[in-house]
């Protein structure tokens, strides 16, 4: 996990769907390698919600990035 700031703003940290856990809100939006969207900025990630989302990066070969809000954990 990586954490990045500015200052007067919120503090997010990158990870992988794996690495995640129920409960956690995304920062920014979540968009497929194709440019549509998956998931919106505030989204609360639930355990069927990863699960659908380690599918999709194994199905598609495709490593995804969350932005998880900081204090969201």
């Amino acid at each position: 996990m990586q954490a990045e700031a500015l200052k007067d703003e919120v503090v997010e940290l990158t990870m992988r769907p794996a690495t995640s856990k129920p409960g956690m809100i995304l920062n920014r939006d979540l968009m497929h390698r194709e440019g549509y969207l998956l998931l919106g900025k505030g989204q609360v990630l639930t355990a069927s919600v990863i699960e659908q989302l380690m599918r999709l990066e194994s199905g598609e070969n495709q490593n995804l990035t969350l932005y998880i809000r900081q204090g969201a954990l």
